[in-house]
């Protein structure tokens, strides 16, 4: 706080002291003497530097809220948008899906029948790449031995 500012507190809280005791002394019929101001300057005085002071820490305690609240703001912005981009990224098949037993075709929506591979493409972001287990190679092409070390 800068010392204008406490000088100014001082000052006007002497004035406005000095106005109440004014309007007091008019509505009592008091004369009004210079040596009667003595007791409100100083009282005055000391109330508006005393304001002063806690005027100076009021600022700078809503200076720090506001400043935390910023800090917060920014913070929730960020996880938003860290979220927001999480659920895009997220696509998941849900629920009972209908597939055929022989030739392992998923049933969509439709009524239509769709290899399970377009169909987990279609809905989710996996892909697939084909290649054969160890039991189907050894079943369908016995002569390659492709696990054979």
């Amino acid at each position: 706080m800068k010392w204008f500012e406490k000088v100014l507190g001082f000052i006007f809280g002497a004035i406005l002291l000095c106005c109440f005791s004014t309007l007091q002394k008019k509505a009592i019929g008091a004369p009004l003497v210079l040596k009667g101001y003595i007791v409100p300057v100083a009282f005055g005085g000391a109330a508006g530097f005393i304001i002063s002071l806690w005027y100076a820490k009021l600022r700078k305690a809503y200076k720090s809220l506001q400043d935390a609240q910023n800090n917060l703001e920014i913070k929730v912005r960020e996880r938003t948008s860290d979220l927001e981009k999480a659920l895009t990224e997220i696509k998941t098949l849900k629920g009972i899906l209908p597939f055929c037993s022989y030739c392992k075709k998923i049933r969509d929506d439709n009524g239509y029948w769709t290899k399970i591979e377009a169909y987990i493409e279609m809905y989710s972001d996996a892909e697939f790449s084909h290649s054969i287990c160890k039991d189907c190679a050894d079943k369908y092409y016995p002569d390659m031995k492709i696990y054979d070390d």
